[in-house]
Formats: structure tokens, C-alpha cells, sequence
């Protein structure tokens, strides 16, 4: 068919008149170049030289040659996609991560631990499907699944990663749930057409060698949301990083720990099964004696004699049921009316009986998983070395002799949910402050928190264990505050029983506590509530909460501690004025706005009506910056070097040593030596050598943070309440990262800090806001009418086409 023409041009004409403009030529009289003269052709045009030599010839041209250029020129173009797919496909390795902190990249740290195993590791995520899982974790899966396949990639190797359905698998599914304790987490949903209960898979199970697997649950991967309590609950990840790299030196650990821990159990244990007959058990039971003998079984083989596997049968009679039970320290299990079952395991130590231990637990179900960590965690815990142990000493609550006759439970103790996170990385034992004289020589750590008038011998304890080379963090304040009521509070000055020990180490607390304009909030009533009546509550920012973090030169970024610290808030905390010890290095870690001041306690009561931060501020002149946490290095004195050693401790050592004396006997000693008696002062010289205290450490470090409600219970159960009162998290992350920094553990420590900083963004003044919305409407029909412009004068500058 011929070119279609339209008056006197051709379209053919008209393209390639266009094509040979883009050579460089001129158009109409002057479009063939003069004799002798070459124009120069690079790239793109030059292409378009050899298809089109002028616009008559281009018009004239046979169109199947052209169309066979074009097809080439496509298909070379599609070729050097395919090659250079294929040449870059080895390079899995190439990402570029533009976030501040890297936090879509795995870190040094952990690029070091997965390259250096010996072994393989093995990551599963069992994960469901998009439509199954939970709404609001669905934009996080894909972040979860991305940095597991990084894992893979930085490894060389030494990590697989793979992703199961366990819907999809029912092999896998039941797998999930009897090998590692997997279970899918319930949820209410609701659409247009129905509402009803649906259960996902959330988990990431680590496996090192083949062995030792470790999960990775919800809980460690997901927590609330910072949020506007408008726009509802909202879901964020935790640091997966962490949580994963952590769960693979567990595994690692506890491989190399299972090997060790019988050759280096110092104990003879026996363990005997109470358990009743498979074909007496309902459905959801009948695993449980096959689970048990496979996994106690297993135990004594690899225990090389220390453990003895003793499986007691359970008579039919049910009254010879209860007499052996009663013989064995168990009670039957009410499962119907007229039914009792049996799913019992003690544990002897050296003949004496250690634990009653069931054989299912109601949360984590039946599973060869969960009851093999729970007897090899007891095994590890009785063996020395196997597990660093952290004493949590606080003042322990007794109980009530009238509240345990009414039935009423012990109360908890202040800081049980700190230790109950700390507990899923150490061996925490409580230690009561109220009775300390010794702290163990096996602690590894000592966290002091919230002492209040301690004892000379809790004081003498706390100095020979730092002498001894201990490590500790002291979370204390010199104020007391008392919420009695919403609408009352009570502050009081207190004292620590601290102030002498820390001040020998240059570490001294105000006895008033520090306000801050940089503060958090928390709800109080509006105004006075009336009799029987509940109060209003609203939010109010508190100048007692300073918020740390927050505020620029308020952390130490150079500390290993505190160089990707995010935020905390502070309850009514005191201020740290330290002094220049010989042979201690002090660093502050966190401080204060230049905007706070300190207040007496007795004002510690706030007035909103009268005050926005709730508390009257001083002038500029009274204001500056005040210090919350410092860490101290080097060699430690003792403070009773040149005091007296607690007269109860002097005693009862030269008791131990046959040495105590009556009192009476001990004053005429004292009249004899200083008439010269030398038996006697040899004696009084002995005793003095007995009670001599440690006076120099060698070096360790030490934490002294000025605030001992941070991560209290009460702090915690207020986080539940939803923003803006959850900071708790944050504050327990600083607390855990603290402590991974006292026992060296700087590897979870540098990874733990790499959590999304909090970095809210700064109030916007009003004019300026004005300035955004004008310019936000006036800057695009400004571009819009220099667009104008630019092409009426590319119109005007254009020459006609002959």
C-alpha cells in the first residue's frame, strides 16, 4: 500500500523531516549539507543516519527494511536485558539502604556471628498467608521475610531460610507444633458479610546443626504502636534483627551447652514418671506418655549414668492410685466428675526431692519440644557456669499473717516484670535488701534497685562485692512518690542508705528531684471530683517525666551504651553531681534539657489550673542541665577501708573463728591491753585480721542511673494503657541493653540499639504553617504559568518546515 497523503506532505515525509532535524540538519533549502563538509554523528543520531539519509530517500525507502532495523535495534536492546540479568544474578549480594541507621540491613555484628559458624543454620518462618493473617501484621511480613533472606545472603552460606504455610502443609503444621511449640495465635475479624474467629502463624524458628532449635514468637517480634489514642491501637516491629541474632547464639549456646552440661553436672538425678495409661487419657493426652518416655529416655542415654529414668506404673484401684500418688508428692488431675488423671514428673537431686514437674503445660500444649527445654533448663541451671546469673535486689514483700488467713496471695515484688524480660537471657534470682549481709560470690551482676535506708551490713554486702571485682547497676533516687489517689499524690524526701558508698566512688544524688520542660504524659483529673463519683481524666504533660532522648546533647552518642539510644522517660527522678575520683573514670550518659530545674519533694503535687507543666518554673537563671545516668571504670576503694565494719558482721566473723567473746570478757580484754597485756591485744589484733574488709577492687565497671521507678511494675501496667503512657518499652530495652553492656555481651548490646530510633518530628509554629499552605497552593500554578511561557516562546522561536 502507498503512503497516505495529507495536502501537499506525506506523513512518511513529515517523520523522517523530524528525524532528520534530530541529525543536526537544517530543514527546508538548507537541509543537504555542502560539499566537503561532514556533520558529525554520535550515538542515537547516528542510528538514525543509517536508517534515513534525507527525507525523500527515508519516504522511498523499502518499509520491510525498516521494519527489520527496528526489530533488530529491539531486539539487541532485549538482549543486553537478558545479559546483564544473568551477569548480576551471582551479585545477590547488592542493596542500598538509605534509612538513618541502616535498620532494613543486618549489621556488622551480625554479619560476624553467621559467617564465623561452624555448623549451618537453619531459619523458618512459619508464617500464613496474607488473608489469613492478622490485618494490621500484614504490611510487616514482607519486612520480616526481606531481612531473613538477608540472613541467607551475608552468611556464605551458613544460613538457609526458608518460608512455610503451615496451612498449606498439614505435615508441617503438626510438625510446628510437637518439634518447636508453635501455635497459631486466635484473633476476632469482621467484614461485610461476616464476622468470626480466625488463628495465624506468627514464628521464626532458628535450628543450629540439625539440633537446638530456638523460637522466635510474637511477642518478639511485635509491640503496640506509638499512636494517637483517636486513630486506635496500632501494631509496630520490634528489632527482628535482635531477636533473631539472639535467638541464633541461643541455639548456638545451648548446642554446645547439651553436649557439656551431663559431662559437667556435679549431680545424681533421678526422675520418675507418674503418668496414666495411654488408653485411659482423652484424645488430646494420648501423646503425652509416648512424648515422655522418648524424651526422658533420651536424656538418661546421653547422661552418661547421672540420670536415672524410672517410669512408675499407675495402679487400677483408685484408692492405690492416690496412696502412690501421696508416696510420690503429686495429686490427681480433675479431668471429669468421676475421673482423675495422672501426668506427673519428679525430679530427685542427690536423693532429695527437687521439683514436681507436669507432663503438659495448658499454654504450650503437648509438645517433644517444650517438655525437653523444660528438663534441660533445670539440668543447666543446677549445673555451675552453664548460665550467667544477674541478683535482682530489691526489698522483697512479706506476707500479711491476717491476708494469708483470709486467703490472700503474697503481692508481688516492684520490679518482677523487669525481671521476668531479663529472665528469658540470664538466671535471675531475687535478693531481698531487707536482709542482706553477703551478696553470692556466684552473681554475675548486681542490679541495686530502689534501696531505702539499707542496713550497714546491705551496705558492707554491696562494697566487698564491687572489692571482689562485681559488677552492678544502681537504680536509685532520694525521692519517694505516692500516688494515693487520682487527684493526690505525696512526695517525700528519702534517704538510700547509698549516700556514703557512692559518694566514696565520686557519685553524689540531690536530694530534690529534677522537672524538665522536654517531658512525657500522663493522665489526671481535670479539676476536684466529687464524692462517689469517678474523675475525668485527661492528659497532661508533666514537668516531673522528663523525656531523655528527645532533646539535642541529652546523650552520650561516643558511649557504647547509649550511641543509638532512642528515648526514656524519667518518674520524679534526682539529679548526679559527680567528682574526679583517682583511678575511676566517670561518663555521663544521659542528661537533662538546658530548660529543667530542681524542686523539693514536698512540691512534688501537680496544679494544672495553675501551671501547664502542672509544676511552677523558676527563672532562666535557675535553670541548666542535670545528669540521670553515668558509668564508671576503673579500680574502686572501699568505703569501710578507713571506717568501722558493721558490728553484727565483726561479731559473727570472729564467732565463725572461735573468737567471740562475752561482752563483759571483751571490755576487761580492752582494760588489759592497754595496760599492756600482749595475749590479749594479740588476740584483739587477731580479730581485727578476721573482719578486715577488701579494700581495693580490681577493675570493673559500674551504672549508677538516678531514677528507680523507670522500669517499675507501676510504669508498666500504665504502658497497658496505651500512648501516650508507653514508654515502659523503651526504658525496659535501655535497662536490657544496659545490662548485655555490664556482663560484655556488646554484641546483642550494639544490635538491641539498633531498634527505629524515636524521632518524632518538631511542633510547626502557626505563621510558618500559613507559609506551607500558601506555598503549597501558589508553587504549582506558578510553575504552570512559566511552563506557559516557555513553550510560547519555543512556538515564536520555531522555523517553518518547506
Amino acid at each position: 500500500m502507498g503512503l497516505q497523503h495529507f495536502g501537499d506532505r506525506c506523513v512518511g515525509t513529515r517523520i523522517c523531516g523530524f528525524l532528520w532535524s534530530l541529525r543536526g540538519h537544517p530543514t527546508g533549502r538548507d537541509r543537504f549539507p555542502r560539499r566537503g563538509v561532514v556533520p558529525e554523528h554520535h550515538g542515537f543520531v547516528s542510528l538514525l543516519q543509517r536508517l534515513s539519509t534525507s527525507p525523500e530517500e527515508a519516504c522511498l525507502m523499502d518499509r520491510s527494511r525498516i521494519l527489520s532495523n527496528v526489530w533488530l535495534a529491539a531486539g539487541l536492546v532485549a538482549l543486553n536485558v537478558v545479559l546483564f540479568n544473568l551477569i548480576m544474578e551471582p551479585v545477590n549480594a547488592l542493596r542500598l539502604d538509605t534509612t538513618q541507621g541502616k535498620i532494613y540491613s543486618l549489621s556488622p555484628v551480625t554479619k560476624r556471628i553467621i559467617r564465623n559458624l561452624d555448623e549451618k543454620v537453619r531459619i523458618r518462618a512459619y508464617i500464613s498467608s496474607m488473608d489469613l493473617v492478622y490485618e494490621q501484621l500484614r504490611p510487616l511480613v514482607p519486612e520480616i521475610l526481606n531481612l531473613l533472606d538477608e540472613y541467607a545472603v551475608a552468611s556464605d552460606g551458613k544460613v538457609i531460610f526458608e518460608r512455610i504455610i503451615p496451612e498449606d502443609d498439614p505435615a508441617a503444621e503438626k510438625a510446628a507444633q510437637a518439634k518447636y511449640g508453635i501455635t497459631a495465635t486466635p484473633y476476632v475479624f469482621q467484614d461485610q458479610r461476616q464476622k468470626g474467629v480466625r488463628s495465624f502463624y506468627f514464628s521464626i524458628v532458628v535450628e543450629y546443626a540439625g539440633t537446638s532449635p530456638t523460637t522466635v514468637s510474637i511477642d518478639d517480634l511485635v509491640e503496640p504502636d506509638i499512636f494517637d489514642p483517636a486513630e486506635g491501637q496500632r501494631l509496630k516491629l520490634k528489632n527482628v534483627e535482635y531477636a533473631v541474632t539472639r535467638a541464633i547464639k541461643k541455639s548456638v549456646e545451648e548446642f554446645e551447652s547439651r553436649r557439656d552440661v551431663f559431662q559437667r553436672f556435679p549431680h545424681k538425678a533421678v526422675v520418675r514418671t507418674y503418668i496414666t495409661p495411654k488408653e485411659q487419657l482423652p484424645e488430646i493426652l494420648k501423646e503425652v506418655p509416648e512424648i515422655s518416655d522418648k524424651v526422658l529416655s533420651d536424656l538418661a542415654k546421653a547422661s552418661n549414668g547421672k540420670l536415672e529414668y524410672i517410669p512408675v506404673p499407675v495402679p487400677e484401684d483408685p484408692a492405690e492410685q492416690r496412696r502412690k500418688a501421696a508416696e510420690l508428692n503429686v495429686s490427681p488431675i480433675p479431668f471429669t466428675r468421676d475421673r482423675d488423671i495422672y501426668l506427673w514428673a519428679t525430679l530427685e537431686i542427690d536423693g532429695k526431692l527437687y521439683a514436681v514437674m507436669p507432663l503438659m503445660d495448658l499454654e504450650s500444649g503437648v509438645g517433644e519440644f517444650a517438655l525437653r527445654q523444660a528438663f534441660e533448663q533445670v539440668f543447666r541451671r543446677l549445673t555451675p557456669g552453664m548460665q550467667r546469673v544477674i541478683g535482682l535486689a530489691q526489698d522483697m514483700p512479706k506476707q500479711d499473717p491476717m491476708a494469708s488467713a483470709m486467703g490472700r496471695p503474697t503481692p508481688p515484688p516492684r520490679f518482677g516484670e523487669i525481671g521476668k524480660r531479663l529472665g528469658e537471657d540470664y538466671e535471675v534470682r531475687n535478693i531481698d535488701l531487707k536482709t542482706l549481709n553477703k551478696v553470692p560470690a556466684d552473681i554475675d551482676l548486681l542490679l541495686v534497685m530502689g534501696p531505702r535506708s539499707l542496713t550497714p551490713e546491705a551496705v558492707f554486702a554491696i562494697d566487698q562485692y564491687v572489692m571482689r571485682g562485681g559488677r552492678a547497676i544502681f537504680a536509685v533516687d532520694r525521692t519517694d512518690v505516692e500516688l494515693m489517689n487520682w487527684g493526690r499524690l505525696m512526695g517525700t524526701a528519702a534517704k538510700t542508705g547509698l549516700e556514703d558508698l557512692l559518694g566514696r566512688w565520686g557519685v553524689t544524688l540531690s536530694e530534690e528531684g529534677v522537672f524538665d520542660e522536654a517531658c512525657g504524659v500522663f493522665p489526671w483529673p481535670d479539676g476536684e471530683t466529687p464524692p462517689g463519683r469517678r474523675p475525668a481524666l485527661s492528659d497532661h504533660r508533666w514537668a516531673s517525666l522528663p523525656l531523655v532522648g528527645d532533646v539535642p546533647g541529652g546523650v552520650q552518642r561516643d558511649h557504647p551504651l547509649t550511641s543509638n539510644f532512642e528515648v526514656a522517660r524519667f518518674w520524679y527522678p534526682s539529679a548526679i553531681e559527680t567528682t574526679d575520683v583517682d583511678g575511676i573514670e566517670t561518663t555521663w550518659l544521659l542528661r537533662s534539657s538546658p530548660r529543667a530545674w530542681t524542686a523539693p519533694a514536698t512540691s512534688f503535687e501537680p496544679d494544672f489550673a495553675r501551671h501547664p507543666l502542672g509544676f511552677p518554673a523558676p527563672g532562666d537563671d535557675e535553670r541548666g542541665r542535670h545528669v540521670f545516668a553515668v558509668a564508671l571504670r576503673g579500680t574502686f576503694k572501699s568505703w569501710f577501708s578507713d571506717h568501722d565494719v558493721p558490728r553484727k558482721l565483726d561479731e559473727d566473723t570472729a564467732s565463725s573463728d572461735g573468737k567471740k567473746e562475752e561482752n563483759g570478757e571483751a571490755d576487761g580484754d580492752k582494760k588489759d591491753a592497754a595496760k599492756g597485756n600482749g595475749d590479749d591485744a594479740k588476740t584483739q589484733e587477731e580479730k581485727k585480721v578476721v573482719s578486715a574488709p577488701l579494700t581495693q577492687s580490681r577493675p570493673t565497671r559500674l551504672l549508677v542511673i538516678a531514677n528507680d521507678d523507670f522500669v517499675d511494675d507501676f510504669q508498666a501496667v500504665t504502658a497497658q494503657w496505651g500512648m501516650p503512657l508507653s514508654f515502659y518499652r523503651m526504658n525496659a530495652r535501655f535497662f536490657a541493653a544496659a545490662v548485655d553492656w555490664m556482663l560484655q555481651d556488646e554484641d546483642l548490646q550494639a544490635i538491641r540499639n539498633r531498634g527505629r530510633s524515636y524521632r518524632p518530628l518538631k511542633p510547626i509554629e502557626e505563621p510558618t504553617k500559613k507559609t506551607i499552605i500558601f506555598w503549597n497552593f501558589a508553587a504549582p500554578l506558578i510553575l504552570l504559568v512559566l511552563l506557559g511561557l516557555g513553550l510560547m516562546a519555543a512556538r515564536a522561536n520555531r522555523r517553518p518546515m518547506i
